[in-house]
């Protein structure tokens, strides 16, 4: 057929500029993913070609023999074998379970990620709170002003009457009391997010966190932002 080649150069074209814009553009595990299945592609069209080669060289046919022994063969040709089918599961299984692991670790630390930018929000957020004349001059904020100079207190344990808390409330656009929920990466049921402002250096934590991204909240350093 002379539209084959055709075809085949299509694809070829297809799958090259496909590999090129995945390569640059996004992710590494949907690259890796594509690789895989671009090399079971060749392969099994390899096998194919190879088939069909050996069939093809069986002998000198004549040309009305070679004629209904490749029009049979189209006829047989309807898919892959039993055997193809299982090696193709059985190639995949073993990259999914090699791959897996690396994948829920990249994800663990794309929430780590996300939680440190809460935790700098919030930083950010008291910087600007401690400052505001509003909140030095009120009387309900300098108890926990006091509390935040001298050692890390609960974010949510804040007075709900004070400018302090209306100001973080304002700045991060969140209640104090649901912060914690948006809490991502592996963490536990005590989990708190603790502030402090020694020695005029602004301190977050997001407590019984893993900032390793191993999620392992009781046996690695906490998300911790200055």
């Amino acid at each position: 057929n002379s539209e084959t080649p055709r075809i085949k150069r299509r694809t070829g074209i297809i799958l090259k500029r496909t590999l090129i814009y995945i390569k640059n553009r996004a992710k590494p595990v949907l690259y890796c993913f594509f690789m895989i299945f671009l090399f079971i592609h060749n392969f099994f069209l390899m096998l194919h070609q190879n088939k069909l080669t050996l069939k093809n060289q069986s002998g000198i046919l004549n040309t009305r023999w070679r004629f209904e022994k490749k029009v049979n063969n189209m006829r047989k040709n309807k898919g892959f074998s039993m055997v193809e089918l299982i090696i193709v599961v059985a190639i995949m299984a073993i990259l999914i379970g090699f791959m897996a692991p690396l994948l829920i670790h990249y994800i663990e630390k794309t929430n780590v990620s996300s939680d440190i930018q809460l935790a700098d929000t919030i930083r950010s957020a008291t910087a600007y709170s401690i400052v505001d004349a509003k909140v030095k001059d009120d009387p309900n904020s300098q108890s926990d002003l006091a509390a935040m100079a001298s050692g890390p207190i609960d974010i949510s344990s804040i007075a709900s009457s004070c400018v302090l808390r209306e100001s973080l409330e304002e700045y991060t656009g969140c209640s104090l009391n649901q912060l914690v929920t948006h809490v991502r990466s592996a963490h536990t049921a005590s989990t708190q997010i603790l502030v402090s402002t020694t020695n005029e250096v602004v301190t977050v934590t997001i407590t019984d966190t893993d900032s390793t991204g191993r999620k392992n909240p009781t046996g690695n350093p906490d998300i911790t932002v200055q």
